[in-house]
């Protein structure tokens, strides 16, 4: 511990601590403008963004230098030793802080970041031997009265020293290597604006502590502290010329006016004439300099305004003509991809597209074969320059198939890893691929700078990619031109898929109408193989049943009339197959004439009556007395319509009734056949389905023998005499009712 002396130094007691007339005037033109200066940057600074890192360092720093003048101001003008002594254990404490902040400092504003966590520990450990032997003899060695000053340890004279100068020496290297590896020239200038200034304050700081702690002379010392004023005004320029700190001109007022009041306070402190003088002269150079300073600073801030407003129109412009330029090809393209279905139509627009809206010198798309490990141009647009010059190659670019793609380093990026690609190389894309001369010359006059290629993907393949021959660097797009590319490729995918998925339906379509020709002329084929054994098979078992061929007995006469009915309903499918081969050939034939359809629908009830009334129904016939009942048709195919409309209700009704209805309506100028049953009715499914080929619903349940084609023909026959046939039912167990409508004459 220190034992201080009792005694006062041989010089004038000071008044508020700072102000005595021991003290040379150089000190307070060097501490307490510097002091306030650096108070109210820091303050300005830190109020205009608290949240800013870069902020709360400043003011870190500037309030450590700060503290160090105004203890330096103490030591100056106090006799006491204790505060001596107290003030300069504290000032070797904060003199190193102003280093390790500025160093914090030219850290966060040149890397955009914190310093990392290790870093913060190396320089806390290098200043903690500061912390903890600052009590100690390591730090003062004790006071010499005859000069009223302390006497410095290792610490402060080595250590301290020796750890500013590191320091110092680490900000010009950083500052040194983010100069050279920045490539922009607004923000070189920035880092030499930033980093000189630092580097000159340290530099002055430190120079002017070193000589004064070695000579003993801390007259000289003093100057080194003008090294403050010379980062004010690099910092007041950044401000101005960066907007750094988000401080505008009235911080740099607030500097100049403070400079002048605190230059006009020392009037109340000097004494002799001189010093007078020397304030009067200061003054009028405040004034002077910070009138021309603060006139710049304006004008140069009106500057920026007007570039950065300058700037921002343009770069709004440019963006709004990239968006305009974007929504235009991406409407362009949509259209293309609704009204083009055909892949080679559709790659062929899409190309023709994107090269003309984007100024490229080509645009291809390319399909993908996984199997054969390909990729196969469908189509290439191409500027005149470049088609000239391919045209001499005798061949052209969609002709060039690219092989062995899983092989290929430019290919394979794109189309097994699903990345875009990028070259300004042309021998990456097509070397190899063609004939060397061809390269060199493909490279010498296509003025082609850049090659891009983007994989056209869907969710579950890659189906091809998009290559984009540029007559420019790609890095010089601007991130809206890049954005605008990068947006229509899943465009193009998406349209490419569609086209694919169309030529498949269309290639499956063609498959199956073969294939349902094949069926249609199959049948036709077997039914009129079958038409003539039929008609035999019929013809002779009529013939034993009515005892052409002699006498039978009951056992053959029922064995003979199942052989008789089983030939006749399989005649009757064979005419309905038949009759659906002629309708999907198109060879079915009508004979329209005029007739009364009113008799046929009586006779058909008639003759099914019988049916019904073995089942236990009944079945009536009914119009609504307005004949006749003419419609112009085809009275056979008609009349089978009607048979089967019957038949059906008969064959699928086990209780209870069929009635069969015919009206006129004069206004509508149409005939109605409705057959109302009781039957077993159907669902809405069945209803929609029931008039399609084989569909028989649950009919199949009581009527194993049906084919499923009737009530097909039906409407096909209703339809080709441009009537109308439906079918009605409440659902299941509720029965149904069919409706045929024709025109009358």
């Amino acid at each position: 511990m220190f034992s201080y002396p009792t005694l006062f130094c041989n010089i004038p007691s000071p008044h508020f601590l700072l102000f005595s007339p021991n003290v040379p005037a150089i000190v307070y033109y060097s501490h307490l403008p510097i002091l306030v200066i650096s108070l109210l940057l820091g303050i300005f600074i830190y109020m205009n963004g608290k949240k800013n890192l870069a902020n709360n360092v400043l003011l870190f720093t500037l309030s450590a230098f700060a503290c160090w003048l105004g203890l330096d101001s103490v030591i100056w003008a106090s006799n006491r030793p204790d505060i001596i002594m107290f003030s300069w254990s504290a000032l070797l404490l904060f003199e190193p802080a102003v280093f390790v902040g500025s160093l914090y400092l030219i850290y966060v504003m040149l890397n955009k970041n914190d310093l990392p966590n290790k870093f913060k520990i190396i320089l806390f450990s290098a200043f903690l031997p500061l912390i903890l032997l600052l009590p100690t003899i390591f730090n003062l060695i004790g006071f010499d009265m005859s000069t009223c000053l302390s006497i410095e340890g290792p610490m402060a004279l080595y250590y301290a020293y020796g750890l500013e100068i590191l320091i110092s020496i680490i900000i010009i290297i950083f500052a040194i290597k983010k100069y050279i590896s920045c490539k922009d020239k607004e923000e070189r200038k920035f880092i030499s604006s930033l980093s000189v200034g630092i580097s000159l304050f340290l530099l002055l700081f430190a120079s002017g502590n070193i000589v004064g702690s070695l000579t003993e002379n801390w007259n000289m010392a003093q100057f080194g502290l003008f090294g403050m004023p010379i980062l004010a005004i690099f910092l007041i320029r950044l401000i101005v010329k960066k907007q750094m700190f988000n401080i505008q001109l009235v911080a740099s007022k607030a500097l100049v006016f403070a400079l002048v009041i605190l230059t006009g306070a020392q009037f109340a402190f000097t004494q002799t004439l001189s010093s007078k003088i020397l304030n009067i002269v200061s003054l009028i150079g405040i004034l002077f300099f910070g009138y021309f300073l603060i006139r710049n600073l304006g004008k140069e801030e009106e500057k920026n305004k007007l570039e950065n407003l300058t700037q921002d129109l343009y770069k709004q412009n440019v963006e709004m003509s990239v968006k305009n330029k974007t929504l235009s090809l991406l409407r362009k393209l949509y259209q293309i991809s609704l009204l083009s279905l055909d892949v080679n139509n559709l790659s062929e627009k899409i190309t023709s597209a994107i090269r003309i809206d984007l100024n490229l010198e080509t645009a291809g798309v390319l399909i993908f074969d996984s199997n054969s490990d390909s990729l196969t141009p469908i189509n290439f647009s191409k500027s005149e320059r470049l088609i000239k010059t391919v045209e001499s190659f005798g061949f052209y670019l969609k002709d060039v198939v690219i092989t062995n793609v899983s092989k290929h380093a430019f290919f394979n990026q794109s189309i097994y890893e699903k990345k875009s690609n990028l070259t300004n190389n042309i021998t990456d894309v097509w070397g190899g691929l063609m004939k060397p001369q061809y390269l060199e010359r493909l490279v010498q006059e296509s003025h082609i700078k850049t090659v891009m290629l983007f994989p056209l993907q869907t969710q579950s393949q890659v189906l091809g990619g998009l290559i984009l021959g540029f007559n420019r660097d790609y890095e010089s797009l601007n991130a809206h031109e890049k954005d605008a590319i990068k947006s229509f490729v899943d465009v193009i995918a998406v349209a490419l898929d569609k086209s694919f998925l169309y030529k498949n339906l269309q290639d499956a379509n063609e498959k199956l109408k073969s294939l349902d020709k094949l069926k249609t002329e199959f049948l036709s084929l077997a039914s009129h193989q079958l038409r003539s054994p039929l008609t035999a098979i019929k013809g002779y078992s009529s013939m034993l049943l009515e005892g052409d061929f002699g006498a039978i007995t009951d056992k053959q006469k029922e064995a003979i009339d199942r052989v008789f009915q089983s030939s006749q309903h399989l005649a009757m499918v064979v005419e309905d197959l038949l009759n659906v081969a002629k309708i999907e050939q198109g060879g079915m034939q009508y004979v329209m004439s005029p007739f009364d359809i009113e008799k046929q629908v009586k006779d058909i009830s008639s003759d099914l009556a019988l049916n019904a009334e073995k089942k236990g129904l009944k079945l009536t016939f009914e119009t609504d007395n307005k004949s006749p009942y003419t419609v112009n048709g085809d009275m056979e195919k008609i009349r089978q319509v009607v048979l089967n409309l019957i038949d059906n209700s008969v064959k699928y009704t086990k209780t209870g009734s069929i009635k069969v209805t015919l009206t006129k309506d004069e206004n509508l100028k149409n005939i109605l056949l409705a057959v109302s049953d009781t039957g077993m009715g159907m669902t809405e499914e069945i209803r929609e389905t029931l008039f399609k080929k084989f569909a028989r619903g649950d009919g199949m349940k009581m009527n194993t023998s049906g084919s499923g084609l009737g009530l097909y023909l039906a409407k096909q026959i209703v339809e080709a005499h441009k009537g109308h046939i439906w079918v009605e039912s409440d659902g299941p167990g509720k029965g149904s009712t069919f409706f045929m409508e024709l025109d009358i004459i």
